[in-house]
């Protein structure tokens, strides 16, 4: 094979993995940025990238497809641990009290349980795909060219006088987390090649304009961990992880004690408080949780005071919390078990990660790129970890995390080489009737997933939400928005049947209830106003409308 052959079937092996690294960060929909659709706003930013987080997760699906023999073998020590995690995405999905929610996950969340199945396989299909040095480089230079566009544009806009600039990310912390994920990948860089920390300046200016404190600290553990990584002896690196400890926890105690601490005006009592509530939470279904995306159906339940004023928790902002509640104790076992076993083996690989070292025969493709990538790599886990204990796995950044570790998988895995799609020739015409009809499906879980979603908000952005429900009819949001218009219509009746129907798909926002509520009061059905009400009470008891309403029914 020439050359240029080898170079063709590499950057067409790595493709999938490297335009998803890239364009993840940076995609959304700016046609219709700021538009705004009965009273709420059009999902322009999460959801373009949470389609390409499943489209990519199908086609991940569909490799290790036509590569059955060889796909779990090739995941090596981490095969078993993501078999695990797999089968605690699908029980939890199954007995989830909201299985529609679950599927398609609430609106602007989209944390369902097909999304955390797409994380697992983009982890899959960097680790199946990725086999030089050459293409892990590429597919981190995506990730990081994509971190430098977007932190440009958040600076750009603080430069424009805007607050707290999202890089179109929708929400700051989001672009905190990619950033301080990219700072460790290139502060390794740079030390081979100190050309890459020009890149230090829209990457670092734009995690400062962020004011993400919790991407503060992660980056400051992923940063700070790298002189102990890359330490050439035990007996100096000690030293480096005794310090690394000190400065974390310096960090976080200079937050809590400085003006940081009452940053935005949130001091971060409420998060404690939310906390201790998801305590009796996870302790009512302690072993497969309540079902992805589910949290703000049931946490009204459990909370004890309004520690926002006017803010419904649908999450618990703490990565173990949030994991527990949506897949039980299972879910967090699978989940901590596959990467402790990824942390250890990629911490054991860090000085080897070269491809094919030692071999006469190694092409020029495998002899790119330092080893000390996996180190750049490691860091940038624990910079996640930093800012996930203190929020929430978001497709966004979630997305790309996964695919990540997924790329340091492929550089310490002696099991990596066994993936191939060898045994398609050899396989009988029965294998190939599944094969072809897990194609299919994956095929049709990419459009039902990630294209129909895209198109129904679309519609909803220009004021069609019966468009919207014909085309995602298990979004409940959708079927809310159609409701409340049918209600301001006059067409009562239709209304409160949208507004029911969006009730038993999942809705999170008491609000709703309320207008269901206020629905069926207009059509004198008074007892199923007063459920609406009570069921308005029960998501927030501290909505004093839905309160309200309920004491002035007549009895």
């Amino acid at each position: 094979m020439n050359s240029r052959t080898a170079l063709a079937g590499s950057l067409l092996r790595t493709a999938p993995a490297a335009l998803l690294a890239g364009l993840v960060p940076v995609v959304f929909i700016p046609g219709t940025v700021g538009s705004y659709t009965l009273g709420h706003g059009v999902d322009v930013f999460i959801l373009p990238r949470a389609s390409l987080v499943l489209v990519g997760g199908c086609l991940a699906g569909a490799v290790g497809l036509l590569a059955w023999r060889s796909a779990i073998s090739a995941l090596g020590s981490l095969g078993r641990p993501a078999g695990l995690v797999l089968g605690a995405v699908v029980v939890s999905t199954l007995a989830s009290i909201a299985w529609p929610m679950s599927l398609v996950g609430s609106y602007s969340r989209y944390e369902s349980g097909p999304m955390r199945i797409a994380y697992l396989l983009l982890f899959c299909l960097a680790a199946w795909t990725l086999r030089t040095a050459f293409e892990r480089r590429l597919v981190v230079t995506w990730f990081l060219c994509g971190c430098a566009v977007i932190g440009l544009e958040a600076l750009w806009a603080s430069l424009t006088g805007q607050a707290r600039p999202d890089g179109n990310l929708g929400q700051s912390n989001l672009l905190g987390v990619l950033l301080a994920m990219a700072v460790p990948l290139l502060a390794v860089r740079s030390l081979g090649t100190p050309l890459w920390s020009a890149l230090l300046v829209p990457v670092v200016g734009g995690l400062v304009v962020s004011s993400s404190r919790s991407a503060w600290l992660g980056c400051l553990a992923g940063v700070a961990v790298l002189p102990a990584l890359l330490a050439p002896s035990w007996r100096v690196s000690r030293w480096l992880w005794t310090g690394w400890a000190a400065a974390c926890l310096a960090a976080v105690v200079f937050v809590l004690a400085s003006p940081l601490g009452s940053l935005h005006a949130d001091t971060g009592a409420a998060r404690l408080h939310v906390w201790r509530d998801t305590l009796g939470l996870v302790a009512a279904r302690p072993l497969f949780g309540w079902g992805p995306d589910t949290f703000g159906l049931v946490f009204g339940r459990f909370v004890t005071g309004d520690w926002e004023p006017g803010v419904t928790f649908d999450r618990a902002h703490n990565l173990v919390l949030d994991l527990w509640a949506a897949q039980g104790l299972v879910g967090l076992a699978a989940c901590g078990s596959f990467f402790l076993v990824w942390a250890v083996g990629c911490f054991r690989g860090r000085s080897g990660s070269r491809v094919g070292a030692g071999a006469g025969s190694e092409s020029p493709l495998a002899r790119a790129g330092p080893p000390e990538e996996v180190v750049g790599l490691l860091g940038a886990w624990l910079a996640y970890l930093g800012w996930v204990l203190l929020n929430f796995d978001w497709a966004p950044a979630t997305g790309i995390f996964w695919l990540l570790c997924g790329v340091g998988w492929s550089a310490v895995s002696a099991d990596r080489a066994r993936f191939g799609f060898g045994g398609l020739r050899a396989a009988r015409v029965a294998r190939l009737g599944v094969q072809l009809g897990g194609g299919l499906a994956l095929v049709a879980a990419a459009v039902y997933l990630g294209v129909l979603p895209l198109a129904a908000d679309w519609r909803y952005s220009v004021g069609d939400p019966a468009g919207a429900v014909a085309l995602d009819p298990v979004q409940a949001e959708y079927h809310r928005a159609l409701g409340g218009r049918l209600v301001g219509l006059g067409r009562l009746r239709e209304g409160a049947a949208e507004l029911q129907l969006a009730v038993l798909l999942g809705v999170s926002d008491s609000t709703a209830l309320v207008q269901l509520g206020d629905a069926e009061a207009a059509l004198g059905d008074f007892a199923a106003a007063r459920v609406a009400y009570r069921r308005a009470v029960e998501l927030d008891p501290y909505n004093g409308t839905a309160q309200q309403r309920h004491a002035s029914l007549p009895h």
